[in-house]
């Protein structure tokens, strides 16, 4: 019996792979959304502010995440397939940037005072344990200047 390899439905992950580009578009558009809260990101600033940028985080990571899923399950249906490996090595590439793009956010929540940290953490419950082992690990964390 001769095996003979078959595509694997990704539809659920992403429905038309001719529009990868505009799933990349749509992803930089959620960066730079993040990014815009950088200059109000201060200890000072409101819970409801706050609350929209952690969202913006979570449709961000979202949207990347799936993209990711669907280039390594591409990739891996096919190792052969040029088109699915420049795909990989172009997220890879887009995540490498842009995980460096928002290093910002751990960098200077850990510098918040405690009690607004603490103000910012209680008033985010579905995100409180993520926001509280980024406090926990702070010692951990690399300054700007090591990373």
């Amino acid at each position: 019996m001769v095996y003979k390899p078959s595509e694997w439905d990704l539809t659920h992950l992403v429905s038309d792979r001719n529009k990868l580009d505009k799933h990349l578009e749509v992803l930089e558009k959620l960066l730079k959304k993040v990014e815009s809260y950088k200059t109000k990101f201060k200890p000072t600033i409101t819970n409801k502010e706050f609350n929209n940028l952690i969202d913006d985080l979570e449709k961000y990571d979202k949207l990347g995440g799936t993209l990711a899923q669907y280039a390594h399950l591409w990739f891996s249906e096919n190792t052969a397939n040029k088109e699915a490996i420049a795909f990989k090595s172009k997220i890879q590439n887009i995540s490498a940037d842009h995980s460096n793009r928002m290093l910002w956010f751990d960098l200077d929540f850990i510098k918040f005072p405690k009690k607004d940290c603490d103000r910012l953490i209680k008033g985010n419950k579905k995100s409180d344990y993520n926001l509280s082992l980024i406090i926990k690990n702070k010692d951990y964390i690399l300054t700007d200047k090591e990373e």
